[in-house]
C-alpha cells in the first residue's frame, strides 16, 4: 500500500498514469452529492482492479426519494467493469470515521483487495526520469518490473538506436547497494553513453524495442468530466506521454470520420516523430 497526504494525491495519480508508480486497488471516499461516474472512469483509466467505496450515510430525504441507493451504486460500478460485489461502506463522517467503520474497511481490504502481482521475476525494466552527471551518468527512476544487480547487462531503449551497457553501481536513499527490485526508486550508474536522455527505458537485453508507429484504442472524456469540448482533427500536433517520454506525433483514424468528439472510443494509428520504447498493452 502507498499512502499520500491529500496535497500529494494528484501527483501520485499522475505517476500512476505515466507508469512511474503502480497500484492495483483503491479506496474511493464518496460524498452522497458527488457524481460517481467520473470517479469510476478515472479509476478505470488508472487500471485499478478492485475498489472499496466509503460513502456518507444518506439523509432521510434522499433515502425517501431513492430507497435502493446501494443497488444503483452496484449497477453503476458493474457498468465500468468492476467486481459486482464491490464493498460499499456507509459512514456518518468521512473526515473522522468511527471505529466500527474502520473495522469494516479493514475487513473489506483483507477479503476484497487483490494481492499485488509479484513482478520481481519478470525481465528488468525502468523508465528514465532524470539524469545526473556524477562519477558516471546516473539515471534515476522507479523499477517497473524485475530486478537488477551490479554488473548486469542492460539496454537503453527509445529515441535513438538501442545501446547495451553495464550497471556499474546502484544507489538507494544516498547509499550504495548491490541490487534493487520492483517498486524501488533508485539511481543506476552506467558507463558514458551517447544520446542518453529522459524518456528512454533501461531494460533487460532483447526484451524491449522502440517503435515510431503503433495502433491504439483511445477513449476521449466528455467535457463534463473536465476535458475539452473541442473535437480533435488529425492535422493537430499532439504530444503522447509514454511512461516518462513525451513524444510529438500525429494520428489517423481507422474509419471515415476525420474528427473525434468527446465521449467517443476510437482506434487510432499513431506516428511519432521519434521512436519510443513500448510493448503490447502499454497504457498512455
Amino acid at each position: 500500500y502507498q499512502f499520500a497526504p491529500y496535497t500529494e494525491i494528484t501527483q501520485l495519480m499522475q505517476r500512476v498514469i505515466l507508469g512511474r508508480a503502480h497500484a492495483d486497488n483503491a479506496i474511493l471516499l464518496l460524498n452522497e452529492h458527488q457524481p460517481i461516474n467520473q470517479h469510476l472512469q478515472r479509476m478505470r483509466d488508472l487500471n485499478m482492479q478492485r475498489l472499496i467505496i466509503v460513502t456518507s450515510i444518506p439523509t432521510a430525504a434522499s433515502q425517501h426519494a431513492n430507497p435502493d441507493i446501494n443497488s444503483e451504486l452496484h449497477a453503476t460500478i458493474k457498468q465500468y467493469g468492476f467486481h459486482h460485489q464491490t464493498p460499499i461502506i456507509t459512514s456518518p463522517s468521512l473526515r473522522t470515521p468511527p471505529e466500527a467503520t474502520l473495522r469494516q474497511l479493514t475487513n473489506a481490504m483483507h477479503t476484497h483487495f487483490m494481492q499485488t502481482t509479484n513482478k520481481d521475476n519478470e525481465p528488468f525494466l525502468m523508465a528514465i526520469e532524470d539524469i545526473f552527471p556524477l562519477i558516471g551518468p546516473t539515471v534515476t527512476g522507479s523499477i517497473e518490473q524485475g530486478s537488477i544487480t551490479v554488473g548486469d547487462s542492460i539496454e537503453i531503449v527509445g529515441s535513438h538506436d538501442t545501446q547495451q551497457v553495464h550497471c556499474l553501481a546502484i544507489e538507494k536513499f544516498r547509499h550504495t547497494t548491490n541490487s534493487a527490485r520492483t517498486g524501488e526508486s533508485v539511481g543506476i550508474v552506467i558507463p558514458s553513453a551517447s544520446q542518453l536522455e529522459c524518456g528512454q527505458v533501461l531494460a533487460h537485453p532483447n526484451t524491449l524495442s522502440s517503435h515510431s508507429k503503433f495502433i491504439a484504442t483511445v477513449y476521449f472524456h466528455h467535457a463534463k468530466k473536465g476535458d475539452t469540448q473541442t473535437q480533435l482533427d488529425h492535422s493537430m500536433p499532439l504530444v503522447f506521454h509514454l511512461r516518462t517520454a513525451a513524444a510529438p506525433g500525429h494520428y489517423t483514424v481507422d474509419g471515415s470520420q476525420p474528427l473525434i468528439g468527446p465521449g467517443r472510443i476510437a482506434q487510432l494509428t499513431i506516428v511519432l516523430t521519434q521512436p519510443a520504447a513500448m510493448s503490447t498493452g502499454l497504457r498512455f
